[in-house]
């Protein structure tokens, strides 16, 4: 897991490719007669939105079509003895001439040559840079092509790339990798980072779809990390609860209560169940309410998960996926199970989210709000 393209990040969005034309010959002399499949991939999860496929005769082929923007990422791949042997690279909105070709020895591989377009240069600078940095991380953990999302070096490596991309700020790909990189951390000062960035591309890219997108989900990640602060009064919002009643936050005024995001999918969420139900159970005498926010756009998991699990507090959902839910963006929770601890004054007194994900302080912190009181 070493190559930029292959960091593991989903988005769901799939582009309608419209616009942009492109072309490329494609030579051989170790394929002739083989079927190659081509896939334009989705620019942020890699998912592929759309496939073509061609067999080469008399060592050519001809893929051509439209993309959405100047730049794409794409894949070629085969059927090699029941493996799928492919490889990444850039497809740009022009016409390419290059040629592909299956190692001779050695474990077998696709190679493409001769493609010496900028978007594919910058790629594979972005790719040397990550790979040293996943060097690196193996020398340190003996671990081979292994790097951890939550260490400094995972976190200087992203640093690294994000700033590598100032040195091309007319080059189109360069918005499209920010794009694809905005999405690999959800902090405040990684959000930060991506936006100094984005302020030296030209002003074409930084007005581009991308560079607007860019922008807006990194200045709400802010906005909304900021938002979910300990100590700051917490968000007003409505949705509906299980029996399709609006609820509203602002109804638990003058009460403690935990907000918690999970989901029927959610494994950790599942996990963590249980001790969320026992703290309830323990302090709902007291007062104690949970307002159990459900990301999940199946309802009818939903009202079986609630069933099943006997979940007697209230339960709400917005009816979406976590990467849809503007109520669970506007707090800056990106990862569930996220929870939120408010207290009578309607401040936040603790945020799983700022360095206690498996909640071994919620019960603490719960315990201190009754102590207060009694």
């Amino acid at each position: 897991m070493r190559q930029f393209l292959t960091v593991i990040i989903c988005l769901f969005y799939i582009p309608c490719y419209c616009q942009f034309s492109f072309n490329i010959i494609l030579n051989t002399s170790t394929l002739n007669g083989r079927k190659i499949f081509l896939n334009l991939l989705d620019n942020n999860s890699l998912h592929t939105v759309k496939t073509d496929s061609m067999v080469f005769k008399d060592n050519q082929i001809q893929f051509g079509g439209r993309l959405k923007f100047q730049s794409n990422f794409a894949r070629f791949s085969i059927f090699e003895h029941g493996k799928n042997i492919s490889i990444n690279f850039v497809i740009d909105t022009c016409k390419s001439d290059v040629n592909l070709e299956l190692t001779a020895t050695g474990p077998e591989k696709l190679l493409l040559r001769n493609l010496n377009t900028k978007s594919n240069h910058i790629y594979r600078e972005l790719d040397s840079i990550a790979a040293l940095s996943f060097d690196k991380a193996s020398k340190l953990t003996g671990k081979k092509n292994e790097i951890v999302t939550d260490t400094a070096l995972y976190t200087e490596m992203l640093r690294r790339l994000v700033k590598s991309l100032e040195t091309y700020p007319t080059d189109f790909f360069s918005v499209l990798a920010l794009y694809r990189l905005s999405h690999y951390d959800h902090s405040p000062e990684y959000a930060k980072s991506v936006l100094a960035t984005l302020a030296t591309f030209s002003k074409e890219n930084r007005y581009s779809i991308l560079g607007k997108e860019i922008f807006d989900e990194q200045t709400k990640l802010i906005s909304g990390k900021n938002s979910a602060k300990i100590g700051n009064k917490v968000l007003e919002f409505s949705v509906r609860d299980i029996n399709g009643e609006i609820f509203n936050n602002k109804s638990l005024q003058g009460q403690n209560y935990i907000i918690a995001f999970s989901a029927t999918w959610c494994l950790p969420c599942q996990t963590q169940l249980p001790k969320l139900k026992r703290i309830y159970q323990d302090y709902k005498a007291k007062g104690l309410k949970v307002v159990y926010f459900n990301n999940d756009d199946d309802l009818i998991k939903w009202n079986n998960h609630v069933l099943k699990n006997d979940l007697n507090w209230i339960n709400v959902s917005e009816g979406l996926k976590p990467s849809q839910s503007k109520i669970q963006r506007s707090f800056g929770i990106y990862a569930i199970p996220s929870y939120l601890l408010i207290g009578k004054n309607g401040n936040i007194v603790y945020n799983s989210d700022q360095n206690d994900i498996e909640i071994n302080d919620l019960e603490k912190n719960v315990r201190k709000l009754y102590d207060k009181s009694e």
